[in-house]
């Protein structure tokens, strides 16, 4: 019977939203029930037709209140992101999470509520893997500042960009309600990427030769930043023996670099020596990498 109490609850706003054709339609009707109700009840006490008569007279405003009441505009859903001054007005709204990390639990918090209304609400439909959960409010009643939501998803890498459904709505609602697309692109982290620069000349001699920049790139889809990284030489030199390694400067979160030159053999330019003067080693970095999420939006759609 939470129906009837709903109706009974808001009757003079539904009265007030009834139009001149549903009332003419519903005094018809009641019109014509009584008077099938005198014919039929002719013979019965007058007392008995009256019970009869004021009893169809509720069930007709009872009829009357449930038909403006489905047929009247639900008000506007106010819903915000937690932490965001931007409130979105409307029946549907996208939630775009952008970047997240696959494999990792991705949480936001929404406040939503009726403009002007204080009626709760609850989580009619969430599509997997996206799942969502609201808060009661207090006392059974809903303040300005809205219920709490908590949308949480975790999913496996994906190339593409996905789109998913939270539907929030009364608990008497059959349909209708806020239409939450909830959408966003899975990348893997962290990654490793690595890099080799290939046989590079040292100087000639005692010389120092030519100075090398060797980078390891992040995936090209989304900001990541370096957690971790490692440099070396193979080949005439190793790291800082008659050479020089260090971290390039001004490298992008995206990437993680670093320059090393050689020292050439000095033993090899004296008379009578059989040696090359210029030798090759090869640089190396392997770097890890961590996604950096987007920043959730939200904006109005169209239902």
């Amino acid at each position: 019977m939470e129906w009837l109490t709903e109706l009974i609850k808001h009757t003079p706003e539904i009265l007030k939203a009834a139009s001149a054709s549903d009332l003419s339609l519903a005094a018809f009707f009641f019109l014509v029930g009584a008077a099938l109700i005198a014919v039929l009840l002719r013979s019965a006490p007058t007392a008995a037709k009256l019970i009869a008569i004021v009893v169809w007279l509720g069930a007709s405003l009872v009829a009357l209140l449930y038909f403006v009441h489905h047929k009247m505009v639900e008000p506007d859903y106010i819903t915000r992101i937690v932490g965001q001054d931007t409130a979105v007005k409307g029946h549907a709204a996208d939630l775009d999470l952008g970047l997240i990390q696959a494999d990792a639990e991705r949480v936001v918090q929404l406040n939503v509520r009726l403009e002007g209304n204080a009626s709760p609400l609850r989580i009619l439909i969430a599509d997997a893997p996206v799942t969502a959960e609201i808060a009661a409010p207090n006392e059974g009643k809903v303040n300005d500042g809205g219920q709490a939501v908590t949308v949480k998803l975790t999913v496996a890498a994906t190339a593409t960009r996905e789109t998913r459904v939270v539907r929030i709505g009364k608990p008497d609602s059959k349909g209708g309600g806020l239409v939450l697309r909830v959408s966003y692109t899975a990348l893997a982290s962290p990654v490793s990427a690595q890099n080799d620069s290939g046989p590079k000349p040292s100087g000639n001699g005692q010389d120092t030769g030519p100075t090398y920049t060797l980078c390891a790139v992040a995936p090209a889809q989304g900001q990541y930043e370096v957690t971790s990284s490692r440099y070396w030489l193979t080949g005439d030199r190793a790291c800082n023996a008659y050479s020089q390694c260090a971290p390039a400067p001004g490298a992008s979160g995206n990437q993680a670099c670093f320059v090393f030159n050689m020292q050439g053999h000095s033993e090899c330019t004296k008379p009578l020596s059989n040696c090359p003067a210029t030798r090759n080693s090869e640089g190396h970095i392997v770097a890890t990498f961590k996604l950096v999420p987007s920043t959730p939006r939200l904006t109005a759609a169209a239902t």
